[in-house]
Order: C-alpha cells, then sequence, then structure tokens
C-alpha cells in the first residue's frame, strides 16, 4: 500500500493483494481462500481519514481489522498527530481461516499541508492547531478547515519553532495553549484576536524577539480581559497596537496599505480653470481613503509584479519598495482592487468582462475598452470617483492647494519639478493634509473611476461621473510636473489602456 501526502482532495489509493501466510487450500468443506485486493483511501495529513474497501475480497465468513481507531465506523482510521513521522500498515484476519494478510507500509505520514505552514487536529467539534513540520516564516492560520472552525492553538503547538517571525491567529480563536509559543527566539510579532480569553502558561516565554503584538480589542481594558498564565513576561513588553482596520503584507500588518475615514460631507468642487469647469457642490457619504499612494511593495505582494520604471536607485535614506508604484493602467489599477479584496477576504466592486467591448468607450486608442462595471453592495476596495479624490484632497479647503495658496510653501508638501530630482519618493514623506492623507499633491498622478467628460452644473450626490467618455480621470500632479499640475481642483485625462505616460500615473485605495 502506498499513500500519497498530498492536499486537500488529492487521494492516494493503491489496491493491495491479498496474499496468504503459509496456509493450505481449504479442503473443499472448509472456508474458501481469502482473495482479491484490500483498497485504501485518503490523504495522509493530520486530520483526514483513511477508508478501507474490503468488497472485492473473495471468501466468506467473520474478516475483521486491527487498525481502526475509528469508533463509528470500523473500516475507518483517522491519522494523528502521533502518526507524523511513522508508517501504518493494515492488517486483515478471518477468525476462522488461518490465513492473514498485513499490507505494505504506507510512505511515512507528514503533517506539512504545502501553503499552510502548521498541522489542524481534529477534536471532533472543531480544530487546534501546531507546528508539525512546518518551515514557513509567517504562519497565517485560516478561520475555518474543512469546514470546521479552528478555535484554538494547542498546548507546545508552535515550541521552538525558530524559523518562525511572525503568526496571525484568526478570529474565533479563543485559547492559546500552555508553552504554545515556547521559545520561539525568532519571533518578532503576533496577531491575536479579540476573541482570546486565555493565553497560557509560558505560551510566549523565551520569544525574546518578540516587540510588536497586534490586538484584535479596542483598548488596553480589552486586554487586561484576558486571563494569562505565567512566565510570559514576553507579552507585557512588546509594542501593542489595538484594532483599527489592519491590513496586511507579506502576512504581517503594516501601515502602507491603512484607510484612513473621510467624513461625509458637502463641498464646492472645482473651479479647473485650465480644463473649462467652473464648480458645483457635491455632497459625498462617507468613505474610507488610502493613507498613501499604493506602494511597489503592496502591489508586487498582490500581483506578483512590479511594473514600475523607479523601480531601483531610491534616494539616499529612502525604502525602494515604499516609492508609489508607477506605470500602470486603469485597467491594472481596477484588477488590482479586485485581487486585493478577495485575498482579504471581501467583494470585489468591480465585474470584469474582458471579452466584451465596453459600448460606452468612446477612445480611439483603447484597443482592450474592457467592459468595467460597479458593484455597489460590494464591500471590496476600488478607485475613487473623482468627487471623492478632490474631496478628500481639499480636506475643507478652498485654497489652490489644501495648505494655502502660497506657491513657495509646496515643497513641504509635495514631490513635483521643482523638487523631486527627476524621480518618485518613498510615500509619506511630505506633510498630510488635514485628513491624514499624504501626497495628494504630486509624486504620482492618481487614476480615478470616472470617464473624463463634461461635469454637471447642479448640485449632486455620490457623483460617479459620466456615463461614457475617452478617457479616464487622474489627479494629483506628479514628479515631473510643475506646482500648477498639483492644484487641488486640476482635472487630468489619460488613456486607461496606456502604462506609459512618462511613468507618472499611479493610484489609491477606497472602500465604504
Amino acid at each position: 500500500m502506498k499513500i500519497f501526502g498530498k492536499i486537500f482532495s488529492f487521494l492516494a489509493i493503491l489496491a493491495i493483494i491479498v496474499v496468504f501466510f503459509g496456509c493450505e487450500p481449504e479442503p473443499e468443506s472448509g472456508l474458501p481462500a481469502l482473495t482479491g485486493t484490500v483498497s485504501i483511501e485518503g490523504a495522509s495529513q493530520v486530520g483526514q481519514t483513511l477508508t478501507v474497501d474490503t468488497s472485492s475480497l473473495g471468501g466468506s465468513g467473520t474478516i475483521s481489522y486491527v487498525w481502526s481507531n475509528n469508533p463509528n465506523n470500523s473500516n475507518a482510521y483517522t491519522i494523528k498527530a502521533s502518526d507524523v513521522g511513522s508508517t501504518i500498515t493494515v492488517t486483515v484476519s478471518r477468525s476462522d481461516n488461518s490465513g492473514s494478510v498485513t499490507s505494505s507500509p504506507t510512505d511515512i505520514i507528514t503533517a506539512h499541508t504545502p501553503g499552510l505552514a502548521y498541522t489542524l487536529i481534529n477534536n471532533n467539534t472543531a480544530y487546534s492547531v501546531s507546528k508539525g513540520t512546518a518551515t514557513s516564516t509567517v504562519v497565517i492560520i485560516p478561520s475555518v478547515h474543512n469546514g470546521l472552525p479552528v478555535v484554538a492553538i494547542t498546548d507546545s503547538g508552535f515550541t521552538s519553532y525558530s524559523n518562525m517571525t511572525g503568526v496571525i491567529i484568526p478570529n474565533g480563536v479563543t485559547r492559546i495553549g500552555n508553552y504554545a509559543f515556547f521559545q520561539c527566539n525568532n519571533l518578532t510579532s503576533v496577531v491575536i484576536p479579540a476573541g482570546v480569553t486565555y493565553i497560557g502558561n509560558f505560551a510566549f516565554d523565551g520569544c525574546i524577539s518578540l516587540n510588536t503584538i497586534y490586538y484584535g480589542g479596542t483598548s488596553s481594558a480589552n486586554w487586561a480581559g484576558i486571563a494569562i498564565g505565567s512566565s510570559n513576561t514576553a507579552l507585557t513588553e512588546a509594542f501593542r497596537y489595538y484594532s483599527s482596520g489592519w491590513h496586511f503584507l507579506n502576512g504581517i500588518p503594516t501601515e502602507w496599505v491603512t484607510l484612513v475615514q473621510i467624513p461625509a460631507g458637502t463641498f464646492t468642487m472645482g473651479p479647473d480653470i485650465w480644463n473649462n469647469y467652473e464648480t458645483f457642490t457635491a455632497t459625498l457619504s462617507a468613505f474610507k481613503m488610502g493613507k498613501y499612494e499604493v506602494t511597489q511593495e503592496l502591489y508586487q505582494d498582490v500581483m506578483g509584479v512590479n511594473p514600475s520604471n523607479f523601480s531601483s536607485n531610491p534616494a539616499a535614506g529612502e525604502i525602494q519598495a515604499r516609492r508609489p508604484v508607477e506605470g500602470v493602467s486603469w485597467y491594472d489599477a481596477i484588477e488590482f482592487c479586485n485581487a486585493l479584496s478577495i485575498r482579504e477576504g471581501l467583494t470585489p466592486y468591480y465585474s470584469i468582462n474582458k471579452d466584451s467591448p465596453d459600448p460606452n468607450n468612446n477612445s480611439e486608442y483603447d484597443d482592450m475598452k474592457w467592459l468595467v462595471t460597479m458593484n455597489e453592495s460590494a464591500n471590496g476596495y476600488r478607485l475613487p470617483t473623482e468627487a471623492q479624490w478632490e474631496y478628500a484632497c481639499k480636506a475643507g479647503s478652498t485654497t489652490n492647494w489644501y495648505f494655502g495658496n502660497d506657491e513657495s510653501e509646496l515643497i513641504n508638501y509635495a514631490w513635483y519639478s521643482a523638487n523631486s530630482n527627476s524621480r518618485t519618493h518613498q510615500v509619506g514623506l511630505k506633510l498630510p493634509n488635514a485628513f491624514g492623507l499624504y501626497d495628494m499633491h504630486g509624486n504620482v498622478i492618481e487614476w480615478c473611476w470616472d470617464w473624463w467628460g463634461n461635469l454637471p452644473t447642479s448640485n449632486q450626490t455620490d457623483y460617479t461621473g459620466a456615463v461614457s467618455g475617452s478617457g479616464r480621470v487622474g489627479r494629483g500632479g506628479s514628479w515631473d510636473l510643475s506646482a500648477e499640475y498639483a492644484r487641488s481642483s486640476l482635472r487630468n485625462n489619460g488613456d486607461p489602456s496606456s502604462r506609459g505616460n512618462a511613468y507618472r500615473v499611479g493610484f489609491r485605495l477606497v472602500r465604504p
């Protein structure tokens, strides 16, 4: 018998030919010899079940199996944590026949599942987790596995797991067992959900590198309500962040995708004297907007590529990966929004049909013309509308730039042609506006949802732009453009399929 240790539904099936062990043929009046095959199916993972099919065995009489550990099914064997590193054999016998059959052993049972850096252990109602044969540095534990909720970190589950630098414990876990992360000396950060009520003795003892805890509760009072066992000095010394809508990069919460709450309000949109629109009154519902432009590291992490022209040689002291992504088309930005939504378990905001040309796309240059529509009820990421972008940029101001009308002050708030040294810069290094948003002026132009078209003259509520057009709107100025282009109300028009445009175009995110 041979069972293959593959993930999920991959089944290992091997027929075992039954043989006799030194038995003479039965006389005609006796029981016939056991003949045929025994089939064993299952996946060699902890918590998975192997089952036996004996329907093809010949002979008659009582056939028994000595390998079963399932009280509800004598033909089943559930692989346990203690089976890791060992083999399993099956013995088939008949009580009143002199013959028995012992199968060939399985391959060594392994708890490692590619993509999951831990072992899931079924305790009849839920799963707890431990490291198994894990090798990953960041362990991201799902909240559900095989239809059952994950509710605990088992005692000694990750003891001495020196490979691990970070772990995300999902919502639904209530117990972190004794010695759970004992002597994980390279563990630097841990995400602990608000539902945890017990952290065991020595659970984080010896975690000498632990310096950051992301806790799902909203205050220190919530943290104080957790029953924490003895010898957990690392927990008390680590810095704690309380829940504020974290997002994750490479498995670790990061501020580079932090969203800022933008309140509902009414403002005057415009004027943009260069593009012949004066003003109209726009009323907007509350929304959340990215604190920063989407960075190269975030785009790379989600999409697996970095299209940026400025992919090396950052300015002195700046972090290359935290420069804004650029060289992206409007379609690239839309696909990124959906991909990030899916990764975070959100409903994608955009429906994308690449086979049906958009009848509202009047561009003579766009040879893609994907039909992209909005799902208004979705909670996923999206591009800002032009009205949302201008409202968020102005942050209550009515001046050329959100800080005022003095162009000489712009160097403190934006990267543009006068100070950029002909390149983009790490996001967040200039001063923010009153909403706490960075780089709304300069660095890269930011794609918006709207078609480029004539703007209304009457008051609008949650305005989403023209119904058709030949290009999409971009806002915000760029590293290679003058101060005038960075004004809060200036509009830009771009071909949605273009990735060039002097590598000056990126985007930022919005969610409801």
